[in-house]
């Protein structure tokens, strides 16, 4: 399987093109609160590199001040600082890494995963692993350790087995699907130093579903089933009470029955 792997890497990697990374002042971006200014972030963080909208309108408009993985066939999702105005005021800041705290010595961040859903089931030829970047100094990169659930050297025992440890450049890796029950990790890694593991994910790979054939029916019984051409069946008349004992029934007069 890890050849596969590498080979599937390899292939998806050479099909993405690098962005710029573009990244503001951490300390000055955790300064951005609700409610300040569009005037104010101006000053502190500068001139933003894009603008969508108009932030000064009545409505949510989108002000970038800086981008770590560009949307792209391979990745489907924009990674921004990104700063969100409603008449002219922040409504909310977002970082790409999805934490709170950014760090201050350049560290790599724990990255964030999120796709497999964790403890998820599903079909795929494919598996794409994705996980929110890792916040600190650029260039990054991320070393992804996949393990699968089966037999051990000891063949009695089933236990998580390491299949192979990948890297990447970017927070996404793409390998062909082999069935049964994995988990994964991911770390970040630059110049100054590396990330804790993130927690394990797990997923399991289900073969498709069979569909399941329905018994033929013959017509009779079809026919009876969707009421075409069958006659109405009416219940038996109910049989006459037998008479008390010791003596005969008494027929009631008709005029008694109408009172």
């Amino acid at each position: 399987m890890a050849m596969l792997l590498l080979f599937s890497y390899k292939a998806f990697s050479q099909a993405y093109i690098k962005s710029k990374i573009i990244q503001p002042d951490y300390k000055k971006w955790e300064q951005v609160k609700e409610g300040m200014a569009q005037d104010e972030v101006e000053k502190l963080l500068g001139a933003p590199i894009k603008v969508i909208g108009n932030p000064k309108a009545n409505y949510l408009s989108t002000v970038y001040y800086g981008t770590v993985v560009e949307k792209s066939v391979v990745f489907p999702m924009d990674l921004d600082f990104v700063i969100l105005y409603h008449s002219g005021k922040v409504y909310k800041a977002v970082n790409p890494f999805m934490i709170e705290k950014l760090p201050s010595d350049g560290i790599p961040s724990v990255p964030k995963p999120f796709a497999p859903q964790n403890n998820s089931m599903f079909t795929v030829n494919i598996v794409d692993l994705r996980w929110f970047p890792a916040a600190g100094k650029y260039p990054m990169r991320y070393e992804i350790e996949i393990e699968l659930y089966g037999h051990s050297p000891d063949p009695s025992k089933m236990e998580w087995v390491k299949d192979v440890t990948l890297n990447s450049d970017i927070p996404f890796l793409s390998y062909p699907a082999t069935g049964g029950k994995e988990r994964w990790r991911v770390r970040a890694i630059n110049d100054l130093g590396e990330s804790n593991w993130s927690e394990y994910q797990y997923f399991e790979l289900v073969p498709p579903t069979v569909a399941v054939q329905q018994p033929q029916r013959n017509n009779d019984s079809a026919k009876k089933e969707s009421g075409i051409g069958v006659q109405p069946v009416h219940p038996p008349e109910p049989a006459p009470l037998p008479p008390p004992e010791g003596g005969h029934r008494v027929q009631q007069p008709e005029s008694d029955l109408k009172k």
